[in-house]
């Protein structure tokens, strides 16, 4: 079952925090947020390269605030929309801290949300753009076989 999540997620993953550098006129811009995912990938064992933060955590929050606001036409409809949508994010920043924290999962779900997630970061960047659902990108195909054995590569494009 692919639900919205994955996919927010997936596109999210995939179209801001890999959007590759553009030039304007000979200046090179990236996104901040592509930066920082950049060196999130340099260094995919080191859980301290994971938070957004507070001001990633803001705009993700007013975001989902934004996205809600048509559909809901009472203040304390919005309100709560926002305060679930800030809950949202912080468990996903949690989940996303010990898939890159030396922490063993004892469920199978989550140890396999983290092999997922770490074929990202340690074989090939261009696939499993899902973090904590992997749905959209069975959908669309993105996934990737496990590695031969002694297959080490590594992509952090």
């Amino acid at each position: 079952m692919v639900g919205g999540r994955s996919a927010i997620e997936w596109l999210l993953h995939r179209w801001v925090l890999h959007l590759a550098p553009i030039t304007i006129g000979s200046i090179p811009r990236e996104l901040h947020p592509a930066t920082a995912h950049r060196r999130h990938h340099d260094s995919p064992d080191d859980p301290t390269t994971v938070p957004i933060g507070p001001i990633g955590t803001a705009v993700l929050v007013a975001g989902i605030s934004v996205a809600a606001l048509p559909g809901l036409p009472r203040q304390d409809l919005r309100l709560t929309a926002a305060t679930t949508g800030f809950g949202l994010v912080l468990a996903y920043e949690w989940t996303h801290f010990l898939l890159h924290a030396p922490f063993q999962p004892r469920s199978a779900w989550f140890a396999t949300v983290r092999r997922h997630h770490r074929r990202h970061h340690h074989l090939d960047a261009t696939t499993w753009f899902g973090v904590t659902g992997h749905g959209f990108d069975r959908l669309i195909g993105t996934t990737s076989r496990p590695p031969a054995t002694g297959d080490q590569s590594r992509s952090t494009s």
